[in-house]
């Protein structure tokens, strides 16, 4: 399995500033960080091989998701509104993600079952079902 996209928002990860952006850019997380420790627990009960973890680093996209949370921390009065949601889909798509952000002009053809959009899941292994093997990369899976 490969995760391209770590976004698990918390204190101890935030913008940084060697990010380049406007664009988007991924970050291969070494083994030995806390970022990637935490990302991987999530799939420590399954049985999945993480290959890598790669964050998007955007400075853009953090701006806006800074903005959004505050608004809805204040709305909710409250500051505990993050999930950890993931998303399976083909590399390409993922790659599509990453330029574009989740944009509805690039709805997929899978898991359509309930109309258009976007489908995330707090459990990783049913977004796994979604992510299917690229054969021209060993059969990873890729999930945001």
């Amino acid at each position: 399995m490969e995760i391209i996209h770590s976004k698990i928002q918390n204190s101890s990860i935030s913008f940084c500033d060697s990010w380049s952006p406007p664009m988007s850019q991924l970050h291969v997380l070494d083994q030995q960080t806390d970022e990637f420790r935490n990302v991987a627990s999530y799939f420590t009960d399954n049985r999945c091989q993480i290959i890598r973890v790669e964050r998007i680093e955007n400075e853009m996209w953090h701006n806006i998701y800074k903005k959004e949370k505050k608004t809805i921390d204040e709305r909710l009065y409250s500051n505990s509104t993050d999930r950890v949601l993931f998303h399976g889909c083909l590399r390409p798509a993922s790659e599509e993600i990453l330029q574009r952000g989740f944009d509805k002009r690039i709805i997929g053809i899978h898991g359509t079952d309930y109309g258009d959009g976007f489908y995330f899941s707090t459990d990783p292994m049913r977004s796994h079902m979604y992510a299917l093997p690229d054969l021209s990369r060993w059969g990873e899976r890729t999930m945001l």
